[in-house]
């Protein structure tokens, strides 16, 4: 496995300084600072290999998708010691917004003072600077735990003497990560392209493609990186005047070593710039010093980055994503124990209707209906219920009806009867039936009156039942035997 690895290591560094000795020159294109001079310190050791590889709110720098790596509310700043009268610096802010991904803001400034003014004659009439700034806004999200994708919209301007433009751009990037061994990532700069008016002057900014790895090694003590940047990928020459239809090819690499967790030592190399590093991180900050060995000599360059605020970490996700899990478990036990809740009122409603509380049965059906609709077996139930709660109210009116029969208030009585009947058709019949049972029953028991009474009510409504004329008969006979 030890020599595989080597081998690999040992071919990538073959193709990379293959790459270095092919690389190409920009050919001055406009808005340089804004992929060439570097997100930080750290970028800056690693001579700006980080396409792939970055963990601070600068990542946008090189890949929108870069910032989902973050895992703290961030604060970078990036110094760049003047040199030769050019000074580069860069602030930025990463905002974590839990599952929604994550903001970055960045500022980009390269100045450039004691330009000389000099009139057509040759004369110099003073010195001016020239300025540019971009601004970044950030936006990525982690579709899965190995791939992310981000989008960055920029402002830029440039203060050139007495001229001031400004355009705006649109960069675009994903990264995709193989386990915690490679990282691969692409990024297109300028797919909506700032055009800057400098007198009579456009200053139409290429589009840009930039690919990125980074192999980690050793248990990711040791990053390898290599960065291959595309500039002018559309060669349609309205970027360069003398470079029509050309594409540039800037190579770098970098290679990262951290003893120990809280320290890294870093050097890298492209075809222009040679440069070492290293930074100390602690549980709030980290801080990088680079020395980049450019033709004007030594530049020094500098970087801190602040971590505040509770945002997740990866452990804090994972808890959300359980707790996430969790309240998916906690619904489908509660779904679990409605079902067992509705099946134990359902058998409820049925007990009270087969027992005749009726009422109660039908406040519990609707408790059912209100819980679920559509259920077959809630709605006979209820419909029966219905019917009998109609019977029921049906029989008191008969039960009135035939006192008054009795009575002989026989208009009154056969009204209610026939309203009766229209809350429940049939009620006569079962009435008839019920009040012979209860005459049977009363004879059985020798309770010879109150059995004359059913029999009675019988015939006020039937006059012509038989059965009870013949009962009510025998009952006088017997009330005369007792005599």
């Amino acid at each position: 496995m030890k020599n595989s690895v080597l081998k690999l290591l040992i071919t990538a560094v073959m193709l990379f300084l293959a790459g270095l000795l092919k690389a190409s020159d920009d050919g001055g294109a406009a808005g340089s600072f804004l992929y060439a001079g570097g997100s930080g310190a750290r970028s800056a050791g690693l001579a700006n290999s980080c396409s792939a590889d970055s963990s601070d709110a600068s990542g946008a720098y090189f890949n929108p998708a870069l910032v989902t790596a973050v895992k703290y509310t961030q604060l970078s700043f990036y110094y760049m010691a003047p040199s030769e009268g050019i000074a580069y610096n860069l602030v930025s802010f990463a905002l974590p917004v839990m599952e929604y991904g994550m903001l970055a803001f960045s500022r980009v400034e390269l100045e450039t003072d004691g330009v000389e003014r000099i009139t057509a004659e040759g004369i110099k009439t003073g010195d001016f600077s020239d300025r540019s700034d971009g601004y970044m806004l950030t936006y990525a999200y982690p579709f899965t735990e190995s791939f992310s994708a981000g989008l960055t919209l920029k402002l830029v301007t440039r203060s050139f003497d007495t001229y001031n433009s400004n355009g705006f751009g649109i960069d675009a990037g994903a990264a995709y990560s193989f386990g915690n061994v490679v990282t691969a990532s692409v990024s297109l700069l300028n797919i909506t392209r700032p055009a800057l008016k400098i007198g009579s002057v456009i200053e139409d900014y290429p589009m840009n493609m930039r690919t990125g790895a980074a192999l980690y090694l050793f248990d990711t003590k040791v990053v390898l990186m290599g960065d291959a940047l595309f500039i002018n990928i559309l060669s349609d020459g309205r970027n360069f005047t003398d470079n029509k239809g050309k594409v540039f090819v800037r190579y770098s690499g970098g290679l990262e070593y951290r003893p120990f967790d809280f320290a890294a030592v870093r050097c890298g190399i492209n075809q222009a710039v040679p440069a070492v590093g290293g930074g100390i991180t602690t549980e709030n900050f980290t801080l990088d010093y680079a020395a980049s060995f450019a033709a004007i000599g030594v530049v020094h360059n500098f970087g801190v980055t602040a971590r505040f605020g509770e945002v997740p970490t990866e452990r804090e996700k994972k808890l959300i994503q359980e707790k996430s899990g969790l309240l998916k478990d906690k619904e489908k036990m509660s779904e679990n124990f409605m079902n067992v809740a509705y099946g134990q009122l359902y058998l409820s409603a049925l007990n009270h209707y087969n027992t005749g509380a009726y009422e109660k049965a039908q406040e519990e059906v609707k408790a059912l209906l209100s819980i679920k609709t559509g259920d077959e077996s809630v709605e006979k139930l209820s419909s029966d219920i219905t019917v009998m709660l109609n019977r029921k109210a049906a029989g008191v009116k008969f039960d009135e009806a035939a006192a008054l029969l009795v009575k002989g208030e026989t208009k009154k009585g056969i009204e209610i009867i026939k309203n009766a009947e229209k809350v429940y058709p049939g009620i006569k019949d079962a009435k008839i039936k019920e009040y012979m049972a209860n005459g049977s029953k009363e004879i059985e028991e020798r309770r010879y009156m109150d059995a004359r009474k059913w029999y009675e009510k019988v015939l006020a409504i039937d006059p012509s039942n038989a059965r009870a004329a013949e009962m009510l008969g025998k009952i006088r006979d017997l009330i005369d035997m007792g005599r």
